[in-house]
């Protein structure tokens, strides 16, 4: 299916506006959190979270 340009112009203004909340919700939950500092960042989801903290005090870096 192939949207048309005109009824795809509406559309597209709707999505805008769809993905500005949705950037809003995520920016603000609670579930996103900054550890630590420095020049450096890793960004991880899941059960990536915890090896990467295993691998950051394996290290000696500092984690908080």
């Amino acid at each position: 299916m192939v949207v048309v340009p005109m009824v795809g112009r509406k559309l597209r203004l709707a999505l805008l506006e769809k993905l500005g909340k949705l950037q809003a919700e995520a920016e603000g939950s609670p579930f996103n959190r900054v550890e630590g500092d420095g020049k450096w960042g890793i960004i991880t989801s899941g059960v990536s979270t915890l090896y990467v903290a295993d691998a950051v005090r394996e290290l000696g870096s500092r984690a908080r």
